[in-house]
């Protein structure tokens, strides 16, 4: 069946167009309205002007032209030059600091920093470590790819939306990272694949209005860009790559719903609030707001138990086992220098009647006057002890200060009597973090007496050979020992 023929009369002359042709001609802007048109399904005989036909009106836009003819790359991207300057800031703030590029000195200055976040709550770091940059070449790479094309979306778009695209590509960098990647990173490199992403999105969806110089350096020519960088990314150690594949998803997926300005009206009102300014200050605040939120229920605990001392010590979930004297049961952050915390426990069995304050002297000395003698830490303060109890157990508490690598540390020790049991429990954390006593406080509440392993044992043997005077005597002697 053959297709309906249209005649149109333009400047060339009188033209034969089927409807395909037509269409397509009228979207590339090359038919205007007042154009006469002959289309007998519709106009009968008659010669009507091509806006009149519903046809003509479907594929006929306006902006849509307007955008291919005018559409350029150019001007101050006010936005984007803005946030460049506050990573300067942030940058040169850094540098005033003895180790600019040390790790104490980025986590200091917001690197994101799995441990702190789950142990105190400083969600807010999901803002920060995106600002945090290691040295000048890092910063350097970063702003040069997030000028070139958050200002090329910045032209494209309204400076909310850049902003909303910046601060989506942001919060997905850190998220994606701290769920799946390394417990401390930074950067801007994922706000940088946050706008790759976006200006993939705008040349692949708007590709066809495009004028030509310009799809030749967005949408689909993002892409190998794209992968290049990723490729590197995964071959290379050290980099956060979890971290830039959820700023490239974030950045392209917050570009969706925008309109380019050309091809809409700005926004005002309820469209306004909830469609630009409300999602900003959503994605602002909420960093901001788990912290004090959250913070009472931080962080996780899962209880610990030395089999041996029937001790159980609750943990934080994320915590690692460690070495220390105390023995097997110790477990820390993480982290080193400005944001280590530890704990340690251990304990032994006397041979006669405890007596704590003996223990407390060595303890003193092994842990805090030897080391401070041999130089391994400095400035030691130690504060007469008090009496505590935790587990239900009687005991003594001992606080000092020192410092390490010039780093300032609180320590709170436990030394608690189950009988002839003693139980050693030490909690180290920096002083520039002073939460930790918080967390710390809730791992002395949950501290608990199990039963000792030699106890267990010694039971077992009465139930194996209840006739035993021999295991029965071993039971009265391992309960004896836990007797107060």
């Amino acid at each position: 069946m053959a297709s309906a023929i249209l005649r149109v009369r333009t400047d060339r002359g009188e033209e034969r167009l089927d409807l395909e042709d037509f269409e397509a001609r009228v979207a590339r802007g090359e038919i205007a309205p007042q154009c006469p048109v002959l289309f007998p399904p519709v106009s009968g005989d008659r010669w009507v002007p091509a806006g009149s036909l519903e046809l003509f009106q479907r594929h006929y836009s306006p902006r849509r032209l307007h955008f291919t003819r005018a559409f350029r790359l150019g001007g101050i991207p006010r936005v984007t030059v803005a946030f460049i300057a506050i990573e300067l800031a942030w940058f040169a703030a850094m540098q005033l600091r003895p180790s600019p590029e040390s790790d104490d000195t980025l986590l200091r200055f917001g690197a994101k920093a799995g441990p702190l976040m789950l142990d105190l709550g400083q969600f807010w770091r999901l803002w920060t470590a995106n600002f945090v940059h290691e040295n000048l070449l890092h910063i350097a790479v970063n702003l040069f790819v997030i000028f070139n094309f958050a200002g090329a979306l910045e032209t494209a778009y309204r400076g909310l939306d850049l902003a909303l695209i910046l601060a989506a590509s942001a919060l997905g960098t850190t998220l994606c990272s701290f769920a799946v990647s390394d417990p401390v990173s930074a950067g801007a490199s994922g706000i940088a694949y946050g706008t790759l992403g976006a200006a993939v999105v705008f040349g692949l969806r708007y590709r066809e209005i495009l004028p030509a110089r310009y799809r030749r350096v967005l949408g689909g020519a993002v892409v190998p860009t794209v992968l290049v960088f990723l490729f590197i990314g995964w071959t290379s150690s050290g980099v956060d790559n979890w971290g830039h594949v959820g700023g490239l998803a974030a950045g392209a997926l917050a570009v969706l719903p925008m309109r380019p300005r050309m091809l809409s009206d700005a926004p005002h009102g309820a469209r306004l609030w909830l469609g630009r300014l409300l999602p900003l200050a959503l994605l602002g605040g909420l960093p901001l707001a788990a912290g004090p939120l959250g913070r009472p229920l931080l962080p996780l605990l899962e209880e610990r138990v030395d089999r041996d001392l029937g001790l159980g010590v609750p943990v934080p979930v994320e915590w690692q086992r460690s070495a220390d004297r105390l023995g097997p049961m110790a477990f820390s952050n993480g982290l080193t220098g400005y944001g280590h915390a530890q704990i340690a426990a251990g304990g032994f069995l006397s041979n006669g009647i405890v007596d704590l304050g003996a223990v407390e002297r060595r303890f003193v000395r092994q842990e805090l006057r030897d080391p401070a003698a041999d130089g391994r830490i400095d400035g030691l303060a130690v504060a007469a002890s008090t009496p505590t109890t935790a587990a239900g157990l009687s005991g003594r508490r001992i606080e000092a200060s020192f410092r390490r690598a010039g780093l300032d540390f609180r320590l709170v020790a436990l030394l608690l009597r189950r009988g002839r049991l003693v139980y050693e429990l030490e909690l180290i954390w920096p002083a520039a973090l002073p939460g930790y006593r918080r967390v710390f406080d809730r791992v002395v509440a949950g501290l608990a007496a199990r039963e000792p392993a030699f106890l267990e044992r010694a039971r077992a043997r009465v139930l194996f050979a209840p006739a035993s005077a021999d295991a029965r005597a071993q039971l009265a002697q391992a309960e004896a020992a836990l007797a107060p």
